[in-house]
Order: structure tokens, then sequence, then C-alpha cells
């Protein structure tokens, strides 16, 4: 019975919080468009099996600036700008072995730090000023620093049978990468103020065949 009358007040909350979002007040967005900027904190989330086939997540710490401008009550575009820490993957760097059929495995550690450059349009329901849900759709470009220590030459012997070989030494990595990636969003807004909003939303980027990257962000932003 406890349970029962706890969900029945959670779904009365939420009608409630419902019901009063829907009511319009003098406050609703100009039909001539307006901007507004934000910047939010996150946490990125990036998958990377070209690197390592058991452990190929990493998840840093990202930040990002946007600025947006609306066309209508509900339709925005927006400009961001992101970067992130640098993660890191240790991943294996296998090298074939005379007499042997399985390749001898040395591990170095791989690491990543990413900056991206999106714009994206966006569709906001709801014509009030106090929480707005929202999509969106875009592309970001991406520029990736891979860095990676070089590995000495190794002696290695797989038995008291086969005679030891030396492995070469494997070169260092210091490359930078270009990519770009479609992106889906979906969050709210919280006005605390006319002017002042908190905002949250979940962002997934895609590669051809999967999820290669998703992020959770809440920061802080101003309409003008």
């Amino acid at each position: 019975m406890k349970t029962l009358t706890t969900l029945l007040g959670l779904i009365a909350l939420t009608c409630a919080t419902s019901a009063r979002a829907q009511q319009p007040t003098q406050l609703s967005l100009p039909t001539d468009g307006r901007w507004d900027i934000t910047g939010q904190l996150s946490m990125l989330n990036r998958h990377k099996s070209d690197l390592s086939e058991w452990s190929n997540w990493y998840s840093v710490a990202a930040i990002d600036g946007s600025v947006g401008r609306y066309w209508t009550p509900h339709f925005k575009t927006e400009l961001e700008i992101g970067t992130a820490g640098e993660g890191r993957i240790d991943g294996p760097e296998s090298a074939p072995v005379p007499g042997s059929s399985v390749p001898y495995p040395r591990y170095r550690e791989h690491r990543l730090r990413e900056t991206t450059l999106g714009a994206a349009a966006f569709y906001q329901f709801f014509e009030n000023q106090w929480v707005h849900p929202f999509v969106g759709a875009g592309v970001e470009l991406v520029r990736e620093r891979h860095l990676a220590d070089p590995l000495p030459a190794q002696i290695v012997r797989m038995s008291t049978t086969v005679p030891a070989v030396i492995l070469p030494p494997v070169s260092a990595i210091d490359a930078v990468n270009y990519s770009a990636r479609p992106l889906l969003t979906g969050g709210i807004k919280f006005y605390v103020t006319p002017h002042a909003f908190v905002r949250t939303d979940v962002r997934t980027a895609f590669s051809r065949d999967r999820r290669v990257a998703w992020q959770w962000r809440g920061g802080i932003g101003f309409d003008f």
C-alpha cells in the first residue's frame, strides 16, 4: 500500500509539472528569432576498437560552448566547439614469432585527445518559459591527437625447444587525425529566470557501422 501511494504521488507530481509547463506566459519566444549561448561540462565516452579488442572505451571529462539562433519558437540552429581531456587505452602490438602459430603480444598505452566543431538543428517542444524538451541532429568535425611511446627491441623465447628471437622495436606514435561524424541529441532546458536556463542532454555520435561516442552533458545558458 505504501509503495502504491508513493507511485501515485509521483504520477500526480509529474502530471502537475507537465500541466504547468504547457501554460502559456507573456515571455514566449519572439517570432523574429533570438540568440542563446550555453556552456556545458560533460563526460565523454569514446569507442576505439582499432586500438584494442577487449578494452576499447575510454572516459574523460570534456567542456564545450555553443551559440544558437531561434528561427521560430520551435526551430533552432546551433554551432558548438568543444575539447576533452586525454583518454588512455592499453593496446596490443602483436608480432609474429618464427616457429609459433600464435603472435607474441606486447602492450603499450595510447593517449588520445579530441577537439570538436559541430553544427546541429533542433526542434524544441512547448511554448512557455519554464520547461523545453528538445531533440536535434547534426554533424561534428573531430581533430584527434594520438600519442604512444616507442617499444624497444625485445628478446623472446617461446619454449625451451625453440631458439630465442629478437622482436624489432616499434616506433612512437605522434599523429593528428581528422574525421566527420553524424550525431543525435536530446534533452531539456529548464528556465530559472526569463533569460537564464539550465540545460542537460545526452548526445551520441556514429561511424558507418557503430556508435563511436556518447556524452551526458549539463550546464547553464542565457538568451539575448
